[in-house]
């Protein structure tokens, strides 16, 4: 996947959750995905996200390989 359809993943899910009027965990997990994915193409290693708040039982926790950007 090229950078540019990297970076529209990120801005399509970061546009979720501002159009979202409620708590979104499923949304903040794809933008963390799209983020990892995102990270990983930029710095060619394994990227790992976490999300978590203290006293609370959800949280959103992702490896992400890195995928080979094309130019």
């Amino acid at each position: 996947m090229n950078d540019a359809a990297l970076k529209r993943k990120v801005a399509e899910a970061t546009q979720r959750i501002v159009k979202s009027s409620r708590p979104d965990i499923e949304g903040l997990g794809v933008l963390c995905g799209a983020l990892g994915d995102l990270l990983g193409a930029w710095t060619g290693q394994r990227v790992r996200v976490l999300i978590c708040a203290d006293d609370q039982s959800e949280a959103v926790d992702m490896s992400k390989a890195p995928e080979r950007v094309t130019q």
